[in-house]
């Protein structure tokens, strides 16, 4: 896939508002994001790291744009939508910097507020497919608004 890149970065173009999600533990804060796309391909970008009190939280985030065909990616060893649990560790390939452990707990926490994953069971991190992870893209397009 080509994708733009200025200043050695994917351009990204926003679409819609930017969104929160409720971090996977509730009473933490929550995270910053938008959707859109580079090239034709969606994505997600988090833009913010922030606590319960609406304050900017410490802790760093990735802040590249996430390919959603990058996550399906990740999520493809999953069983069938609602059959099979999954840890934010299923987020790992998507991130190099070596603070994987926030960044896949965001990027599950954007995913749960899209409806794309749910929560299993009372782990915070543990997960099961919300949709089919060829349906995700598709999914996450319908709530877009262009």
């Amino acid at each position: 896939m080509s994708n733009d890149v200025k200043d050695g970065k994917l351009e990204f173009e926003v679409i819609g508002n930017p969104r929160k999600a409720d971090k996977l533990r509730a009473d933490k804060g929550y995270v910053e994001y938008e959707v859109g796309r580079v090239d034709t391909t969606l994505a997600i970008k988090i833009t913010g790291n922030f606590k319960d009190n609406g304050d900017i939280s410490s802790g760093t985030f990735w802040t590249k744009p996430l390919l959603i065909s990058q996550i399906s990616d990740c999520l493809k060893h999953q069983k069938p939508k609602g059959v099979s649990t999954f840890s934010s560790a299923a987020f790992d390939p998507l991130f190099t910097d070596g603070n994987n452990n926030n960044n896949r707990a965001f990027l599950a926490a954007i995913l749960r507020n899209e409806g794309l994953i749910a929560k299993f069971s009372s782990g915070a991190h543990e997960h099961k497919l919300a949709v089919e992870v060829d349906d995700i893209e598709e999914h996450l397009r319908k709530k877009i608004t262009f």
